[in-house]
């Protein structure tokens, strides 16, 4: 299994470039764990960010998994009702 850290706020401003380079490691991998730990800070665009990722790897056959998840992040996707 491949992991990731980011350690980015995952919010508007910073989305689009991470978006980029997150997805060409989810492409070239069968099994890939993100740590999230390092996220201190979300906003709606970084919720839509993860749940891309999910649908992407899910497309293209990737096991994604999210772990060490900050209870910023939980509570935005408790207020949207979604999951990762």
């Amino acid at each position: 299994m491949l992991k990731h850290k980011l350690n980015s706020p995952l919010i508007i401003s910073t989305v689009g470039n991470l978006h980029k380079s997150t997805v060409k490691i989810v492409a070239k991998s069968k099994t890939l764990d993100i740590d999230l730990s390092g996220v201190k800070n979300i906003d709606s665009a970084g919720v839509a960010f993860l749940l891309d990722l999910k649908s992407i790897a899910k497309n293209i056959g990737c096991a994604l998994s999210f772990s060490n998840t900050p209870d910023i992040i939980e509570r935005f996707c408790q207020l949207y009702k979604v999951s990762l």
